[in-house]
């Protein structure tokens, strides 16, 4: 599978941190993104403190890439286990086309995937450390858009693999 840079070929307590920009503008016309972070909890509690860090790892076999790993919707811990349990809610002040060049493109994922520069993010952010029950009602809202046709598919899909389950627990 392929993947590449946009723009490159080829119970937890709740917090939150603002960056120190002038308010308004990029609100005002609309320009808010919300992305999405899973992280360990120390390594939430210091990004609430101080701003997020560039971290630098390898995304594909063929180089190096430096920024902060961004989602556009709330990954389960499951799908991310290596991240970590604690989901941080980021709200940036900026427009799609601002961060286009970081996005990470794979046809085959459900979702969109960012590696934004930290000072970028802490420059223009608010950042909130997300309950359990923050992110259950995210996710049931995202649900809710989900068409009728795909929730029956899905919930078809569901009950089968827990008859599957069933029958191999019985065995």
């Amino acid at each position: 599978m392929e993947s590449h840079r946009r723009g490159e070929s080829g119970g937890r307590q709740t917090g939150s941190r603002e960056a120190n920009n002038e308010e308004g503008s990029e609100e005002e016309r609309g320009e808010v993104i919300t992305l999405y972070h899973r992280t360990q909890p120390e390594n939430a509690e210091a990004i609430l403190r101080e701003g997020f860090k560039d971290a630098t790892g390898s995304y594909d076999a063929t180089r190096e890439w430096t920024g902060v790993q961004l989602f556009n919707r709330p990954l389960s811990v499951i799908d991310i286990w290596h991240l970590g349990p604690t989901l941080l809610r980021v709200i940036l002040r900026l427009s799609e086309a601002d961060i286009e060049q970081f996005e990470w493109i794979e046809e085959s994922k459900p979702y969109r995937e960012w590696l934004i520069p930290a000072l970028m993010i802490n420059a223009n952010s608010t950042v909130e450390m997300l309950t359990e029950a923050d992110e259950f009602a995210i996710l049931n809202e995202m649900c809710e858009e989900i068409p009728d046709e795909l929730k029956a598919e899905i919930t078809a899909h569901a009950e089968e693999i827990e008859r599957q389950l069933r029958a191999e627990e019985g065995k």
